[in-house]
């Protein structure tokens, strides 16, 4: 049996430095504002390519032949969602949703198997940066530290930093040592202002003090900047090599299919019986179907992220992703012989069932990890209602808010602890992090 794998991601840039820096928007996003890179690959079994291409190509046909529907040229996830995604699954419109449900459908009907993956841009730019500093201290610490390092960082980069402490991170002509004592600078200034001095913050502050103590004692390092900030896609294709290990893919059994702008080079020592790049997703509909699975996937993190951000001039204030993302009954006068009121339920549901059950090494996080947990803990609470009736009494008493908030800190803590547990257990096996990450044995930071 053989399989064609195709892949597709969103949020490419080169370019990081913004001149129209905002305190939610550092870097230069571009017009998606996607502050993550977000990719799907699809698993195909070769013998069903042929009908899952023409289904879904009836699936756009009927997309596109339905009343109000403009659609020019290439059917794109980002056309189908434009104008209705504002608060996620909750804001789509009947043709958007039906079109998605149908997509979810046809992909679990061939069992084609999904490959997720995701890494923060600001975490780009801290390793591009820090990336040698880190592995450095990580050597003199009987503790682990790069991951809490690596995340810590990356954490007050995104959030809390200023523009000149940013600038200078980008500054390629500036040294680590003098980035470093920039961000200290910054640092202290923020766990020393009272307004930041909360039970909410408590433990952000605690974790930034410790960051402090790490700065001010291994500043001195002689380490040298790792390079300029671009996607690696070596990260990717190390946890692709495991996913495909896991799904029994090696040795040739399988083909790859590239979306233009995605590398071959970091591929080609993975088996595939052949890789093909330059894709072209108008003249390919399983190129099409990774598009459309990146582009919800992607918009999805984006908009709970966004929407999670604290209020700086109230920072005490506890922040809940707002109702509206949760109201997902349809009313009666906007239903059809295909649209029921718990439609958007099911689309959470059935997203979450996709990408998240039974896929072990099926998805790829970056170190900093929390715009993606809260994007799985999001489908997670909604798919966790045993039936939609207990879903609506749940959203109609105020109570889901709460608990997606408990339980995303809940499974951040998780993802805490097991960095540091992975990260003792190279040391064990190793003599540190660099070592294990030079021979191939575990995924650079």
């Amino acid at each position: 049996m053989s399989y064609s794998i195709y892949m597709d991601e969103k949020g490419p840039q080169e370019t990081f430095k913004d001149s129209n820096f905002q305190w939610d928007d550092k870097l230069n996003y571009g017009s998606d504002k996607m502050h993550d890179y977000v990719g799907v690959a699809l698993c195909f079994n070769n013998k069903y390519v042929n009908k899952i291409s023409r289904e879904f190509e009836d699936i756009e046909k009927t997309y596109k032949e339905t009343p109000k529907v403009e659609v020019g040229g290439e059917l794109k996830g980002s056309k189908i969602l434009k104008g209705n995604f504002k608060y996620g699954i909750a804001s789509m419109y009947n043709e958007s949703l039906e079109y998605y449900l149908s997509v979810l459908d046809l992909l679990m009907k061939y069992n084609v198997k999904p490959f997720l993956f995701q890494e923060n841009k600001m975490s780009v730019v801290t390793s591009a940066k820090f990336r040698n500093w880190i592995l450095d201290v990580a050597e003199k610490e009987d503790f682990p530290k790069a991951y809490f390092l690596k995340y810590s960082l990356t954490k007050y980069l995104e959030i809390e930093s200023n523009q000149s402490v940013l600038d200078c991170v980008l500054d390629s002509s500036l040294s680590v040592q003098d980035s470093l004592s920039v961000l200290e600078e910054s640092l202290i200034k923020f766990v020393n202002n009272p307004i930041n001095n909360n039970p909410r913050m408590e433990a952000q502050r605690e974790n930034y003090k410790q960051l402090i103590r790490i700065i001010k004692r291994y500043k001195g390092l002689n380490s040298s900047i790792y390079r300029k900030p671009t996607f690696d896609w070596n990260k990717i294709a190390f946890k692709y090599d495991l996913w495909l290990i896991n799904t029994g893919l090696k040795n040739g059994r399988a083909s790859l299919h590239l979306d233009e702008g995605i590398p071959k080079e970091p591929f080609r020592n993975l088996e595939f019986s052949s890789i093909e790049s330059g894709g072209n997703s108008a003249e390919e509909p399983l190129l099409r179907i990774c598009d459309v699975m990146a582009v919800i996937c992607g918009k999805l993190i984006q908009s709970l992220s966004e929407n999670a951000l604290y209020d700086p001039s109230e920072p005490a204030k506890r922040k809940t992703i707002d109702e509206e993302f949760f109201n997902l009954t349809i009313p009666n006068y906007k239903l059809n012989s295909k649209i029921t009121s718990e439609s958007k339920y099911k689309l959470a549901c059935d997203l979450y069932k996709y990408l998240f059950h039974n896929v072990h090494y099926g998805v790829s996080i970056d170190v900093y990890f929390d715009n993606f947990i809260l994007f799985k803990t999001f489908l997670a609470q909604i798919h966790s209602y045993s039936s939609f009736k207990e879903y609506k009494f749940a959203y109609k008493n105020s109570l889901i808010p709460e608990a997606t908030l408990n339980r995303f800190i809940s499974n951040a803590q998780y993802c805490t602890e097991q960095y540091f547990a992975n990260e003792s257990e190279t040391i064990r096996c190793y003599s540190s992090l660099r070592e294990a990450i030079d021979k191939g044995m575990v995924m650079d930071i």
